[in-house]
């Protein structure tokens, strides 16, 4: 699903996009797409910082259930940064806060206790995996196709994905996060 063209005075400023002549000789410019292979945390993350750099954006990814498999995960200081950066405020919310690590023998006693910081901001989060993929789903504005990737070739400037049971798709731009 390809966006009309619009008229862009300055191609060098707002969206990225990619040059065409219309029938009237004039210069049109349209929102470069890329294909983003895989819609794990990596994938959606991706995905979230093309379409903030006005990229137009396709998710491939063959699982029907984006939440995957996984109990849980930390979410140590610099990803909660990141996240909070790319807009999602709310990752601040997720899980609770982990204020120090035990490591235990095998029979639990406690041989070494290391503090994981004292203010909140230091703080890593335990949250479950669920919970993190359904905050970078959210607000995400890309197509999904839920279809494996079976190979990628060069297409004339771009990229053809090819897909199982489906027509290739056309891409300016890949990225592989699996």
């Amino acid at each position: 699903m390809s966006e009309p063209a619009t008229l862009v005075s300055l191609p060098d400023r707002g969206p990225r996009r990619a040059p065409g002549v219309d029938s009237t000789g004039l210069v049109r410019m349209r929102r470069q797409r890329i294909v983003v292979i895989g819609a794990g945390i990596a994938g959606l993350v991706a995905a979230r910082v093309l379409q903030r750099q006005r990229f137009c954006c396709t998710l491939v990814e063959p699982r029907a259930d984006l939440a995957g498999g996984g109990a849980g995960l930390m979410l140590w200081p610099s990803a909660l940064r990141a996240l909070t950066r790319l807009g999602y405020r709310d990752v601040l919310d997720l899980g609770a806060p982990v204020h120090e690590s035990i490591v235990r023998d095998t029979n639990g006693r406690t041989l070494l206790r290391i503090p994981l910081g004292t203010r909140q901001d230091s703080q890593p989060r335990a949250t479950p995996r669920q919970s993190l993929m359904h905050l970078l789903r959210r607000d995400l504005q890309c197509d999904l196709v839920p279809l494996a990737c079976t190979g990628i070739r060069r297409a004339g400037a771009g990229f053809a994905v090819e897909l199982t049971d489906a027509p290739a798709l056309a891409a300016d731009g890949v990225l592989v996060a699996t």
